[in-house]
Parts: C-alpha cells; structure tokens; sequence
C-alpha cells in the first residue's frame, strides 16, 4: 500500500503537533531601533544606532548683532558605529533668508565602554556662495567620562578647525560637565578652556565663554532643550526640539 504508507507518517506528525498544543511561536525579530535607545541622556552613545533617525529644530537669538537664526539638522544612523548628518539655517531676522550653505557631519564610534565612550567625527562645509572665500573643517574627537549614575564630564568636540583662503588652522580644548537630576532632565555646562591658532593667537576661559544647557527628555523620541551661550560682551538664546523617528 504505497499510498497509504505517504500518508500514514504524516497525520502522525499532525498528530504529534496537535497532541503538544498551539504552534511554537515564530522567532523574535529585533527590536526597532526606537525601543532601545535610550531616554537618560547620560546612557546614550555618541552615535546614532543603526536605521534611527533624528530631526532637529532649533532657534538662536544674537543679542549683540539683533538677529534670530533658525536651524534644522539631520542624522542618520548607517550602522550602530556610523551616524551621518547634514545641517543648514535661515535667517528669521532682520530679514528672512536661507544662509545658501549646508554642513556635512560623519561621526564614527570608536570605543564604548562602560563608563567612557569615544567617536572621530568631521565637519565640512557645502556652500553655494563664496562667504568671503572662508572654508572651515572641523575635526572632532568627542569622548564622555561617566563620573557616577547621574554625573559626566565630555571633551573633544570641536577639536581641530581648518580654514583654508586664507589658511588658519585652530585648536581648540573644550570641557562639557553634566547632571541629571532625573530620568528626563540633563543639565549641562560647555566652557571653552584655551583656543590656539597658527598664528599664535591665543583666547582662554575669559574670552571664550560658556554655554548653560537644560534639556528635558519627553520620552526616548523627543528632546526639548533651552540655553544660553555667552561669549564676552555677547549672548545667544537657544531653544531647540529634536525627534527620533
């Protein structure tokens, strides 16, 4: 019975299967990339993880020049190492106009560590005006200490600028110290410690300034943050959003 000898080993294995109750369920998928990134700013690395995006919008103020700039920024996350992001303004006031220039940002991971984390980053200009000939590159080599639960200290942003017509090349130390308070809230303080340029040019913590930053984490999608950057006789108001979508 040839027929009869297919079929037989098949309703046993149907037999089998509804003898141990419902089907296995299928295998876990990964998780989105927004479920697990997350909502302590002390807790995130410095790139984006792969396929997460985050848009930002964000207003400055210039007192002494009396005029307001608006700012969007974009990032992507290629890979969980690799984030790369394109940023552009408009003038709101005295007269509303696009500043006809974009920044280009890569930023790659390079350690992440339990307590500190570090990333090589560039920064290039893409411009479709001339700016005086001004070109600036910027190199950065972004790292955070974690101190405590709830306490960070981050160097190396902004490291190295490039100006080419003409050519100036600066370096720049700077110290960013945090606090959170909360889950939500991260408090932080960015002082420029000492800026050196090729020509000797030297400028510390009295002419460089501060910049005070409260931001407040709404969930792990939305940011919203306000500070105030000071430098001299000079002040800048910054209110900005970001979402992670």
């Amino acid at each position: 019975m040839p027929v009869l000898t297919k079929i037989l080993p098949l309703m046993l294995i149907s037999a089998s299967a509804w003898a141990q109750g419902q089907p296995p369920p299928p295998p876990p998928t990964q998780e989105p990339a927004d479920d697990v990134y997350p909502r302590a700013f002390i807790d995130r690395p410095l790139t984006l993880p792969k396929g997460l995006m985050q848009i930002e919008a964000g207003i400055s103020n210039y007192s002494a020049a009396d005029f307001t700039l608006l700012g969007f920024q974009g990032d992507y996350g290629i890979t969980d190492q690799l984030s790369f992001g394109v940023s552009t303004a408009l003038f709101l006031s005295p007269s509303a106009e696009w500043i006809d220039a974009f920044t280009l940002r890569a930023l790659y991971s390079v350690h992440e560590g339990d307590r500190s984390r570090t990333a090589l980053g560039l920064q290039a200009p893409v411009s479709f005006d001339d700016f005086g000939g001004y070109r600036t590159y910027v190199f950065e080599a972004p790292t955070r200490w974690q101190l405590s639960d709830r306490a960070f200290v981050q160097s190396g942003h902004g490291l190295i600028s490039l100006t080419r017509d003409p050519y100036i090349s600066q370096w720049n130390l700077n110290l960013l110290a945090g606090y959170q308070p909360s889950q939500a809230l991260t408090v932080m303080l960015d002082l420029g410690i000492v800026s050196v340029n090729s020509d000797g040019d030297t400028a510390s913590l009295g002419d460089l300034g501060f910049t005070l930053r409260a931001l407040y984490a709404a969930t792990n999608k939305i940011d919203l943050s306000v500070g105030v950057q000071s430098a001299g006789d000079s002040s800048i108001l910054l209110l900005s959003v970001a979402a992670r979508i």
